[in-house]
């Protein structure tokens, strides 16, 4: 039988007081050596592990490459474009990097590609991927927690956002169709969702790109801090640019369901097949009669809608409002 602390005597109070203060006592100190040990820890593994996405591991991967590194040491040199003689013996993909000499930069002596929006208000800044990084990037962006696995267009999109290097495109195709993983438990293809709007709801709403888990293990140069009124005036510019794009998306939609749609005059008197699904036990739905009729149009109620009676030899059957999007000629 247990009693309650309120009906115990005072000294088994008192006793019982005394030892929970110590117990606490003893938990904090276990608490506070626990910490220091782990601080400890991970003191000694942060000084031990080596950082391969340091500026300087950057700049020596891009040193390394074969494609980045004639661009680079010109960069590095002399910040005046070279002439294309001194860059036709290079490689194809060097050229591509020669034809964006204009929107390469250094920063921190690494090489960056710097991308514009079509109405220049905003600005982001890719590092340029050495060759042998390329798998690590694709698969956080990917296969692991950043990527999810999604499709193509998903991780293209998430993939540039962060970096750049040349056949991007390309590389990430051929990295998600030949993943393992999707291959084994993902279907046919089937029809997807469109971006409307072509920006994500954070962008929309709060004038600020969300952040992955490869945003942390890669690292991002910083933006400049913008005042209040231009970030104002930046989130009305994105929410502007959206309802553009919703508009032109309404307007390819009117489009493409107007080049398949067939206009019926139907006129008082016209017969008609009315399409009118039906399940019936035992037959399957592909050897059934979709369509009725012959029916006779007895009223045009407008250009859209018709009122309808069924021709039959024992007595006619009067049949409600239909849409000419079920009728077709007899």
């Amino acid at each position: 039988m247990s009693l309650a602390y309120a009906e115990c005597p005072l000294d088994v109070r008192e006793n019982l007081a005394a030892q929970y203060f110590v117990d606490a006592i003893r938990d904090e100190e276990t608490q506070l050596s626990t910490r220091k040990e782990t601080d400890t820890s991970v003191e000694a593994l942060t000084m031990t592990t080596e950082n391969r996405w340091s500026l300087s591991e950057i700049q020596k991967a891009q040193l390394e490459d074969p494609d980045i590194r004639p661009i680079l040491k010109m960069k590095l040199n002399s910040a005046d474009r070279p002439s294309w003689q001194e860059i036709a013996r290079e490689s194809p993909a060097t050229k591509r990097y020669w034809a964006l000499w204009d929107s390469l930069h250094l920063k921190d002596g690494v090489l960056y590609r710097k991308w514009e929006s079509d109405d220049g208000n905003s600005c982001r800044w890719q590092l340029i991927l050495p060759k042998s990084r390329i798998p690590e990037v694709l698969r956080e962006t990917h296969d692991k927690t950043s990527g999810r696995h999604f499709g193509i267009m998903k991780t293209l999109r998430k993939t540039r956002e962060r970096f750049y290097w040349d056949r991007l495109r390309a590389d990430v195709e051929k990295w998600c169709r030949e993943c393992q993983a999707c291959g084994a438990r993902k279907g046919p293809k089937t029809q997807q969702g469109k971006s409307v709007t072509g920006r994500t709801p954070a962008e929309t709403f709060s004038d600020r790109t969300l952040r992955f888990p490869c945003d942390i293990l890669f690292g991002s140069p910083r933006d400049t801090p913008s005042s209040p009124t231009n970030s104002e005036a930046r989130l009305e510019s994105v929410q502007a640019s959206a309802r553009e794009q919703v508009e032109l998306s309404r307007e390819r939609m009117k489009i493409r369901y107007d080049s398949r749609a067939t206009d019926h005059h139907f006129k008082e008197g016209d017969l008609v097949w009315m399409y009118n699904p039906k399940r019936r036990r035992g037959l399957r739905p592909k050897l059934q009669q979709n369509w009725e009729g012959p029916y006779t149009v007895v009223k045009k109620l407008n250009d859209v809608c018709l009122q309808g009676t069924e021709v039959a030899q024992r007595q006619a059957k009067s049949h409600p409002h239909k849409s000419v999007s079920s009728l077709q000629s007899y």
